[in-house]
């Protein structure tokens, strides 16, 4: 299998982060990665004698600002033994606006025209001053009306970012608001039964995000060391020794704390008016190093808000062959090594792709209708492929165990002859390792066999409108054998899908061959997905079989 890999830079104001996560379709892992201050970066260019003058300044210009910028983004390269330079690039919540609003329902080819008209209500810029995207998240066809979520940051930074990486010989591929990098790296801690509130805690600042069917809804940052002037940044999070058994919050430091509890209230208020629901289960600390200052944190969360709170942990394993360096760089809490690995999955199946605010001459968007034939026909592939490698994995399995059962049989007589010699406890043992025995062997080489013959009667049932892309069985005690089936539907007029799928059912419970494999079959799930931009109808089907 040829293996891919996308690289992720994140640009902030006190640092640089690059990744690469690499691998095959769904398996992906990290597998370079390096962060790279700007403080770094002064000291390698000025040298030792001039660091004290460098570390006097309280403000650089922009154009050292600039430079610095630029050389800690070679060095991060270097650092990471990065040779690709395409790369996904992720703007920090401060560069970006994100703004949730309704507007009357539109025909699809009208949205783009129609959504960023609407969206000049919202932006406090002209829209030519900005670039921006959008998503269509819910299409409520009832009520004839439809909601967004619209991203936007100013042309000009953008503009300057993609200049300077170009100037370095890096081409950049897309670029999203970092909550959506998060997002994505986070997406196997994020609640399944409602919203999550993301906490990056940063030396001078928090950002919040409220997520939800990973998408940001609410996004925002709160100025956090500035509140107590004269503050070390660097040890504003130090809540006293490790080895001290009452670790306190600094006296100093506790208006910082209820002005940042406060601002979130706020946030869960506005969210909970705004969609007219109160759904958050958990919070996700990102940026908290120590499991004494994550307890801490963790403490005062909960005791101010009743919610569940863990640290961030990534969705992808790391493999970084010498070039991840686990001393210098948090795995689980760093954020920048979060939002690369966001980016670096941007283009892996199921991860999705959101908002691009990479705008440039030229730049076209594919009908849905034109993408998808090449999607489907990917899909059929894979499906072909792992359907292959299943039955050949299962002829191994029975081929081996036919062998076990003909030498068990050869060996019955001389068992037979001990048998006299043995107890009662030593024979009921026996009895039930043969009935065991004799219960994997129906599974392996009657039920599976049986049903692997069979099952083709479900390519003659399928509509065309409908694929199949996953394929389970497996035993429950109570309820049987069971064959579980995922797939989808797509079709440019939605009510047929629908329709393609009840009539799916409707055949399978009819056909002989249904009834001779299978007791009954149930409609597990239905929902609405997607396949990069194409509305999908998600299926799953289980066949159970006492």
């Amino acid at each position: 299998m040829i293996s891919k890999s996308h690289v992720g830079l994140y640009v902030t104001e006190s640092y640089v982060a690059c990744g690469e996560v690499s691998g095959f379709l769904t398996t992906p892992k990290l597998t370079r990665f390096s962060r790279v201050l700007f403080s770094e970066v002064e000291v390698a260019k000025k040298g030792e004698g001039e660091q004290e003058a460098q570390l006097g300044q309280q403000q650089a210009t922009p154009e050292t600002q600039l430079d610095m910028r630029a050389e800690a983004i070679k060095q991060v390269f270097e650092n990471a033994g990065i040779r690709k330079r395409e790369v996904d690039v992720a703007l920090t919540a401060e560069e970006v606006m994100v703004r949730y609003f309704e507007m009357p329902l539109l025909p699809r080819k009208e949205w783009d025209a129609g959504i960023r008209f609407e969206a000049k209500k919202y932006i406090p810029f002209k829209m030519e001053e900005v670039v921006s995207d959008y998503l269509v998240f819910k299409v409520d066809r009832k009520q004839a009306r439809m909601h967004i979520i619209f991203v936007a940051a100013k042309k000009d930074s953008v503009q300057e970012l993609i200049g300077m990486l170009q100037e370095l010989n890096i081409k950049v591929k897309s670029i999203e608001m970092v909550a959506f990098s998060l997002a994505r790296s986070l997406q196997e801690q994020l609640s399944v039964d409602g919203a999550t509130l993301l906490i990056e805690v940063e030396s001078e600042y928090v950002t919040i995000s409220i997520i939800k069917h990973a998408t940001p809804f609410f996004t925002r940052d709160i100025p956090f060391a500035q509140k107590v002037p004269g503050l070390d940044y660097g040890s504003m999070f130090d809540f006293g020794s490790p080895d001290s058994e009452a670790r306190e919050v600094p006296l100093a430091m506790e208006p910082m704390y209820e002005s940042l509890f406060s601002e979130i209230r706020l946030s869960f208020d506005y969210y909970v008016k705004r969609f007219g629901v109160d759904d958050i289960r958990k919070i996700i600390l990102i940026g908290i190093e120590g499991a004494d200052e994550f307890e801490k944190w963790k403490n005062m969360l909960k005791h101010e808000f009743d919610i569940a709170v863990e640290l961030a942990a990534l969705s992808v394993k790391k493999e970084g062959n010498g070039k991840i360096d686990a001393e210098k760089e948090d795995y689980f809490a760093s954020p920048g090594l979060l939002v690369v690995c966001g980016l670096g999955l941007r283009s892996f199946r199921g991860f999705g792709n959101l908002i691009d605010l990479y705008e440039f001459e030229g730049k076209t968007h594919k009908k849905i209708v034109d993408l998808f034939p090449r999607i489907a026909v990917a899909e059929v592939a894979v499906a072909c492929i792992l359907l292959i490698a299943v039955q050949m994995k299962g002829m191994q399995t029975v081929g081996t165990e036919r062998s076990t059962l003909e030498r068990l049989q050869a060996q019955q007589t001389s068992d037979m002859e001990t048998f006299g010699m043995l107890s009662i406890q030593q024979l009921t043992a026996y009895q039930e390792k043969m009935t065991k025995r004799r219960n994997f062997l129906k599974t392996m080489l009657v039920d599976r066999d049986y049903l692997t013959k069979k099952i083709n009667f479900l390519n003659q049932v399928l509509a065309k409108e409908i694929w199949i892309n996953y394929l389970e069985t497996g035993y429950h005690p109570v309820n049987g054998s069971f064959l579980r089936l995922k797939g989808a539907a797509f079709s440019k007029d939605k009510e047929k899908e629908i329709a393609a799928v009840n009539q799916l059912l409707t055949v399978i419970k009819e056909h002989k061959g249904f009834r001779q494999l299978f007791d009954r079959v149930e409609l597990s799930e239905i929902k609405k997905g997607k396949i990069m931009e194409a509305d999908i109808t998600e299926v799953e089907l289980v066949f159970w079989k006492r």
